[in-house]
């Protein structure tokens, strides 16, 4: 709380550059959630309005 920054410090960015250089990509973003991962994602795939994306189905 003292750096100003709530939930992304040092240790987030230390995490997203160990996961970077273990992938053998320049960069790694680490996010919150499952939601905002899939989110961001999409984003970096360009997917956008009127796109359609098709996902497995549950099992049942």
């Amino acid at each position: 709380m003292e750096s100003g920054q709530y939930g992304h410090t040092g240790v987030t960015e230390e995490f997203e550059r160990g996961i970077a250089a273990f992938l053998g990509v320049d960069d790694a973003v680490a996010v919150t959630s499952g939601t905002a991962a899939l989110h961001t994602a999409l984003l970096a795939a360009k997917v956008g309005p009127g796109d359609e994306v098709i996902v497995l189905s549950s099992p049942r």
